[in-house]
């Protein structure tokens, strides 16, 4: 995909995080994009349901974000 197309398909979902309105409107004004290539790392345990993810910039190492989940 190009970068234009993953902008346009993030701009999309970023308005589906909007809380209300207001917040979608904000999300209109938010025009320095910043494209980088990520890195999932995942941990797992055999005999759990949580989860570590880390996503990393595949090229400098710099965290972009993370999530943990007790997978219930």
């Amino acid at each position: 995909m190009t970068e234009d197309q993953l902008i346009q398909i993030a701009r999309k979902l970023a308005v589906g995080f909007a809380q209300d309105d207001r917040e979608r409107a904000l999300v209109a004004t938010l025009t320095d994009v910043r494209v980088r290539t990520a890195a999932l790392i995942s941990f797992r345990a055999p005999d759990s349901k949580a989860s570590v993810d880390v996503y990393l910039d595949q090229q400098t190492g710099e965290s972009v974000t993370g999530s943990f989940s007790f997978g219930r």
